[in-house]
């Protein structure tokens, strides 16, 4: 016997889950356009929210789907996230389990922790307490919080992007002003990468380069910004911000400092801000001393300054590692007996010596037996 197509087996269980839906919203301030049974992909209408006066504020994208018994969660293909990306309104997943006749809500979006890219579906879940269409109605003031946010950024798109391809582009700089404020910053990062390789290591360690982000650029007055730039984040080395930017409203998170110049030199500006921030490091002693070639320089301007007391000559090319080492372990000590300089112990058992002492002492020695 012929018989004639039936309906979907799902068919049933999605309407149910409509009219549930219907029952639970407060229609006096929503207003629902919920298609059934239609052949249109990854949504099946929309909620328009108005005010007491009924007065449009904004409406939302809907899917409906239905859930088991008791169930928390849904398996969310990964298309409906792709078509959040392309919507003009914002997309909400609504499910909606008919045994209790309770209803969930999530906004569905790209930044929703569930979601991952290479993934066919993923896994929502709703929590009763702060995901539910319930007679509290909070949820109505969650979907506004959302649409205000949505037309805002809607709002701000013409300006933001205008600003983005001034801040890349540079439009308001001269190619003169680019080039100069180019040199400082390949100064700047050059000293970083080379010579100072133990600044960058120990203050900008999880950055790849120094950026700069320039204020204002006038013939005698530049206002410029410097930030760092985080490995695997895509962000230009130099960019125009906004006139009147200040340190305090930084729009880079990794902003540095603000500097304000009357006579730019890039070559003296790149020097000043590195020797500047190594100069502070000394004063924190927060330099690691390592390096074969650090430590000689370190020793040989230990025995430049105090060779009277360790026996040796000052400003060799070079030392013998065993008369250094019977200059410090042997000659030292006996200078300090001979000349009745106290020798001491800290409270780590550490031995101090006055060295600046001890080289007077001897000096004066040295002068008396001259006249003598």
């Amino acid at each position: 016997m012929i018989e004639p197509k039936p309906y979907p087996p799902t068919d049933s269980a999605e309407q149910e889950a409509v009219v549930i839906l219907k029952t639970l919203l407060n229609v006096r301030l929503i207003k629902d356009d919920i298609r059934t049974r239609d052949k249109i992909p990854n949504i099946d209408g929309t909620l328009e929210l108005v005010d007491n006066k009924q007065f449009p504020l904004g409406k939302l994208e809907i899917q409906i789907r239905p859930i088991g018994e008791g169930v928390t969660n849904y398996s969310c293909p990964t298309t409906l996230v792709a078509y959040s990306m392309v919507s003009t309104l914002p997309v909400l997943l609504i499910c909606v389990d008919k045994s209790t006749k309770q209803a969930f809500w999530k906004h569905i979006s790209p930044s929703i922790p569930e979601f991952k890219e290479n993934q066919q579906s993923f896994t929502v879940h709703f929590s009763p307490e702060s995901d539910s269409i319930d007679g509290s109605e909070i949820y109505i003031q969650k979907w506004l919080e959302i649409i205000k946010d949505y037309q805002e950024r809607v709002a701000k798109f013409p300006i933001l992007s205008k600003e983005a391809t001034n801040i890349l582009k540079l439009k308001e700089i001269s190619k003169s002003d680019i080039a100069v404020f180019q040199q400082y910053i390949d100064i700047i990062n050059n000293f970083l990468d080379n010579d100072f390789k133990v600044l960058k290591n120990l203050r900008y360690a999880s950055f790849w380069k120094l950026g700069i982000g320039i204020v204002s650029s006038q013939p005698n007055h530049k206002v410029y910004q410097l930030y760092a730039i985080p490995y695997g984040e895509v962000t230009p080395v130099i960019c125009k911000l906004p006139e009147g930017f200040s340190i305090n409203k930084k729009r880079n998170p990794n902003t540095i400092s603000e500097i304000h110049v009357t006579d730019f030199n890039p070559i003296e500006q790149g020097k000043d801000f590195i020797f500047n921030q190594f100069t502070e490091m000394v004063k924190q002693r927060a330099l690691t001393i390592y390096g074969s070639s650090l430590a000689q320089d370190i020793l040989i301007a230990f025995i430049d300054k105090y060779y009277r007391c360790l026996g040796l000559e000052p400003s060799l090319d070079y030392y013998l590692t065993k008369d250094v080492e019977y200059a410090m372990n042997q000659h030292l000590y006996q200078i300090c007996l001979s000349t009745m300089l106290p020798i001491k112990l800290n409270a780590n058992s550490m031995i101090l010596l006055d060295l600046d002492s001890l080289s007077s002492v001897l000096s004066l020695t040295l002068l008396y037996s001259c006249l003598l």
